[in-house]
């Protein structure tokens, strides 16, 4: 019975090992998954505030873009009446051009938008912070690199 005894003890003494061993490794996945769970908290809330960021951001220059915009038909309007000369209308198209590239520089979609216009080959325009120029000066660099 001694024998017994013993095998028994060792039995329950490897089971209670075993369970402390299963039960420290569900302590610790159950600690892994927290953190994974924080971890992930925190990045959705930093997405989502970057994303609200962007949104006023956006809502700020589509506004800008309209004033821009309504600026532009006004100076079209005068240009069509006989209002502006030449030299003025020149003027007036290269104020224009600074400001959209200035609401252009504080965009977040700044680049896709000028490698969108690049591909599609935009001739008129202020897109992603270049104007019709600086865009044919881009093709001829490209061209000549190419070359």
């Amino acid at each position: 019975m001694t024998a017994a005894r013993a095998e028994a003890d060792q039995l329950l003494a490897a089971a209670r090992t075993e369970a402390d061993d299963l039960l420290g490794r569900a302590r610790r996945q159950s600690a892994d998954a927290d953190s994974a769970a924080r971890k992930a908290q925190n990045e959705a809330d930093s997405i989502l505030a970057l994303a609200t960021e962007q949104a006023a951001r956006m809502r700020t220059l589509t506004e800008e873009q309209i004033a821009a915009a309504e600026g532009t038909v006004q100076r079209a309007r005068s240009i069509a009446d006989g209002d502006l000369t030449a030299a003025e209308h020149t003027f007036a198209r290269r104020r224009q051009a600074a400001t959209a590239k200035a609401i252009c520089r504080r965009c977040p979609l700044q680049d896709s938008c000028l490698e969108g216009a690049l591909e599609r080959g935009e001739e008129f325009g202020v897109w992603g912070g270049t104007d019709e120029r600086d865009r044919r000066a881009m093709r001829r660099l490209v061209a000549r690199t190419a070359a």
